[in-house]
């Protein structure tokens, strides 16, 4: 892996193995919960449990060892992702329905800029930032897909030494996605999110 595309990887503060055998580069509402919050449970160093820490094990466990780590993120269709964040936000209050049709107040929520308000930006930060530096795909990340999660986390649990089934944590509660959307608000998720879209193939 080439230096600048380390010291990228370590500015988005990624979630990394005690042991040094994984970096990981999660994304909201793409499974993440259930790999780091159960599966992978005692071998993450999270980043919130301080920066002093987390630098010390980086420095001294993923440095010595990144060519040999997995690093890999996971992804979700952004039009989905996006339905299944704002669902997940209402449905814990954080979000206020404007109107009793779920689908108005979605698409008031995305026309008004809810995407990318400060406030939200870890449930809609665009995906793009865990497996691309200068517009172009980092080829030593490794990309699960939300959509074939279950097939794909196989692969990686057998480099990390890890337990090859993921439960479900964290579900929310709507319509197929494609129900929320008018024209406007699929070009404004498109706009958005074009690297990710472009890079990973999505459509609506």
């Amino acid at each position: 892996m080439r230096q600048d595309e380390i010291a990228y990887i370590k500015s988005c503060r990624p979630q990394i193995d005690v042991l040094g055998m994984w970096v990981y580069l999660p994304n909201a509402r793409t499974g993440s919960t259930s790999i780091t919050g159960d599966v992978l449970d005692r071998r993450v160093i999270m980043h919130h449990r301080g920066r002093r820490n987390w630098e010390r094990v980086w420095k001294m466990v993923i440095e010595p060892n990144i060519d040999e780590a997995s690093c890999f993120a996971t992804v979700r269709n952004p039009w989905e992702r996006v339905v299944s964040a704002w669902s997940i936000l209402r449905q814990r209050g954080r979000i206020r329905a404007s109107s009793s049709d779920e689908r108005h107040s979605f698409r008031e929520f995305v026309r008004d800029g809810g995407l990318i308000a400060q406030e939200w930006q870890h449930f809609f930060a665009p995906q793009s930032s865990s497996f691309m530096l200068d517009e172009k795909p980092i080829e030593s990340v490794f990309v699960l897909r939300y959509e074939t999660l279950a097939i794909d986390w196989r692969l990686v649990a057998r480099e990390i030494d890890a337990n090859m089934t993921l439960p479900q944590h964290n579900s929310s509660s709507h319509l197929d996605y494609p129900a929320y959307y008018d024209d406007d608000c699929m070009k404004i998720v498109e706009k958005l999110y074009a690297p990710e879209i472009y890079a990973l193939g999505y459509a609506f």
